[in-house]
C-alpha cells in the first residue's frame, strides 16, 4: 500500500514538473494571450538551429530579443485574424507548414519525430505556423475585399497590350 502511494506521488511530481517545465513563467500578455518563458526558450532554439548557430548562452542572448519581438507580433496577428472570424482547418496548418519547412505533407509524422528528436516542441512551431496561416488568410480576406477590377480596366489593358505587341516594354 506504501509502494502504490509513494508510486502515484511520484507520477504526480513528475507530472508538475513537466508541467512547471512548459510553463516557466509569464512574459507578456497580450489581449488574454500569453508568451511564456518556455515559448520564448523554444523558439530560440529554433532560431539558432534555422541561422547554423550553436545554442550557447551568448547566441540565446543575440536573438532573444527579436525571438521575443516576433512572439509578440505573433500573437496579435492571430488576435487580429480571430476578430475577424479567421480560421484554418489542421489539414490548411500541415499543408501550410509543409511548404514552409518543405517536407511531404504525408510524412508528417516523421516531421514530428524529427523535430521531437531534435528537442523541439512541436506545438510551439505550429503556434507560430497557425499565426502566419491566419494572417496570410486575413490579408487575403481584407485585400480581396478592396481590389475591385472594372470590366473597362480589363477591355483597356487588353488593348493596351494588344496595340504594343512586338515592342520593347520597361516596367
Amino acid at each position: 500500500s506504501n509502494i502504490i502511494v509513494f508510486f502515484f506521488l511520484k507520477i504526480f511530481f513528475f507530472q508538475n514538473l513537466f508541467a512547471q517545465e512548459k510553463f516557466e513563467g509569464m512574459i507578456v500578455s497580450i489581449d488574454k494571450e500569453i508568451i511564456t518563458t518556455y515559448d520564448l526558450s523554444q523558439r530560440i532554439k529554433l532560431a539558432l538551429k534555422s541561422l547554423n548557430l550553436e545554442d550557447t548562452i551568448s547566441n540565446r542572448d543575440s536573438v532573444r530579443e527579436r525571438m521575443l519581438e516576433l512572439l509578440i507580433v505573433e500573437k496579435i496577428k492571430t488576435i487580429e485574424a480571430k476578430k475577424n472570424d479567421i480560421n484554418h482547418t489542421e489539414e490548411e496548418l500541415i499543408n501550410f507548414t509543409s511548404n514552409i519547412y518543405n517536407f511531404s505533407k504525408d510524412d508528417f509524422k516523421g516531421f514530428k519525430s524529427f523535430l521531437e528528436n531534435e528537442g523541439f516542441d512541436i506545438d510551439i512551431l505550429l503556434d507560430q505556423m497557425s499565426s502566419e496561416l491566419l494572417w496570410k488568410k486575413y490579408l487575403q480576406k481584407v485585400l480581396a475585399s478592396k481590389i475591385i477590377i472594372s470590366e473597362q480596366e480589363i477591355q483597356d489593358s487588353f488593348e493596351k497590350r494588344t496595340n504594343n505587341k512586338g515592342k520593347y516594354e520597361f516596367d
